[in-house]
């Protein structure tokens, strides 16, 4: 659930800790990209923590570290979630 304020155009995710990123979930909406306050589907990633990676329609790439994902249940990712940001 996009809570931040910018439209996300990726949204990758990594087991916690590791930098094996992978596809971009914005792939499973019908426009490509998430908007504020629109929830995306997440597929092929079981429940466990993960590391997102953001990319917004700005350019700008942000981290947010430790997503607890659970199955049939809904993340949300804040503005205040997101670091290591950079363009």
């Amino acid at each position: 659930w996009n809570l931040t304020s910018e439209t996300l155009t990726e949204v990758s995710l990594a087991p916690a800790g590791s930098t094996s990123f992978g596809s971009n979930q914005c792939a499973n909406d019908k426009d490509g990209s998430v908007d504020f306050d629109e929830q995306l589907a997440v597929k092929g990633v079981d429940p466990g923590l993960y590391d997102v990676r953001t990319k917004d329609d700005k350019g700008r790439v942000c981290f947010a570290r430790g997503v607890d994902v659970k199955a049939d249940d809904v993340f949300s990712i804040r503005d205040k979630d997101l670091t290591d940001c950079a363009k």
